[in-house]
């Protein structure tokens, strides 16, 4: 009973459908009861990530994991079906469905290019529990690779050193740095193409040097690998 508009109904079976009908009652007497409508409570579910955000350097493997839990008991959820969709900034969607393990765990791996939007979706339709979801963002770094000159390389004090190389994804017209630790050295712009020559003319002696493209998503940046030249 109930004199508001809302009432919980409790002592019901997670999964058995009930029939519910509604009647009004005041000092005048009770009303005829309403038409009979179906329903089937449902097990509340929770889904969770392992991390809200990822990182990743652009087409490397990132690992994409949770857990699937009853909100009420936190008990995991095993054999269950997920459906994990990423959604690239660029180009098409990418559909994986998952099952859960043993102890309610699910997990993917996934090669993102570009920022990437992950929804993970749980029907629930072999459990009789309702629909959970969860969603996070892989963020990509561009992956800057130096191709000239190699590692360990001399050239003369007196010459403009040329550091040259490539930048996956594209991203022409972004500006790249070449970097002794936190020290700027010399800067050029990406080219249509993808790649990069950025001049330098360091006095004698040994450095050890990276490539660095401005950050595209809050303070995150990609860069090259270290490599060591000396000047002689």
């Amino acid at each position: 009973n109930t004199t508001g508009t809302t009432l919980a109904v409790t002592g019901l079976t997670n999964g058995t459908s009930y029939k519910l009908t509604v009647l009004a009652n005041n000092s005048q007497g009770a009303s005829a009861a309403s038409s009979a409508v179906p329903a089937t409570p449902k097990f509340a579910m929770k889904l969770t990530s392992t991390r809200s955000a990822y990182k990743a350097i652009s087409g490397n493997m990132v690992t994409f994991s949770g857990v699937l839990t009853r909100s009420s008991s936190g008990a995991r959820v095993r054999d269950a079906s997920i459906v994990v969709v990423f959604v690239p900034e660029v180009g098409s969607n990418k559909v994986v469905r998952l099952t859960t393990s043993s102890t309610g765990v699910w997990s993917t791996r996934f090669a993102p290019i570009y920022n990437t939007k992950i929804t993970v979706r749980y029907y629930g339709s072999s459990l009789n529990a309702a629909v959970a979801a969860t969603s996070t963002k892989i963020f990509v770094l561009p992956r800057v690779t130096r191709t000239s000159p190699a590692n360990n390389s001399s050239s003369g004090a007196g010459t403009t050193l040329l550091v040259k190389g490539t930048v996956s994804p594209n991203k022409a017209g972004k500006t790249v740095t070449l970097m002794r630790g936190t020290t700027r050295v010399g800067s050029a712009l990406v080219a249509r193409d993808g790649t990069f020559s950025i001049p330098s003319r360091l006095a004698r002696g040994s450095y050890t040097l990276h490539v660095a493209i401005a950050a595209t998503t809050g303070n995150i940046a990609g860069k090259s690998a270290a490599f060591t030249i000396k000047r002689t």
